[in-house]
């Protein structure tokens, strides 16, 4: 309800006696029609009164237009300087997104001479530690040999030192 009422008073407020004309346009004959009523002399006071009510009620729709387009450039000002603040905002912020899209793509350059580097080393280390380990199965096979040609030299010896006990040597028999 207060909404209708609401477009209703606007809709008295802008409304125009003459269908289709601009304000200014309206004011200047409603002016026109009162002066050719004043010069008339076959007409009355009260119907001049009335038309000079009119003209000042065209002039304060006229002041009332003037108010609302200039609170509307106002208004359409404040926009474009908005418009142009963020538009400025935009550019900084697009400029620093590229600078970053570089410095990004170092990092992502620099990340994958490291990634290279450390499957590089992690392969070296890989070979190294299979390395030590073939080492030291290397190591220990020759460690078993060399405790299993010991034990072969110990028995030859302890046959050896038997043979030689019973007096015989090992070369005759």
């Amino acid at each position: 309800m207060a909404d209708d009422d609401t477009i209703i008073r606007r809709r008295l407020l802008t409304r125009t006696s003459t269908v289709g004309k601009t304000g200014l346009k309206k004011c200047a004959e409603t002016m026109l029609s009162l002066v050719e009523l004043l010069t008339d002399e076959s007409v009355d006071d009260a119907t001049c009164k009335q038309e000079l009510g009119g003209l000042f009620w065209e002039m304060e729709q006229l002041q009332f237009e003037a108010n609302k387009t200039e609170i509307w450039n106002y208004t359409c000002d404040r926009e474009l300087e908005e418009s142009k603040c963020m538009r400025r905002r935009r550019k900084e912020i697009e400029a620093e997104i590229e600078g970053q899209k570089k410095r990004l793509e170092e990092a992502s350059t620099a990340i994958e001479a490291v990634d290279g580097k450390l499957d590089l080393r992690t392969k070296q280390f890989a070979l190294l530690m299979n390395t030590i380990q073939n080492l030291k199965a290397t190591l220990d096979e020759d460690a078993v040999m060399d405790e299993e040609q010991q034990d072969e030299d110990e028995e030859m010896e302890d046959v050896e030192s038997k043979e030689k006990e019973n007096g015989r040597s090992p070369s005759s028999s």
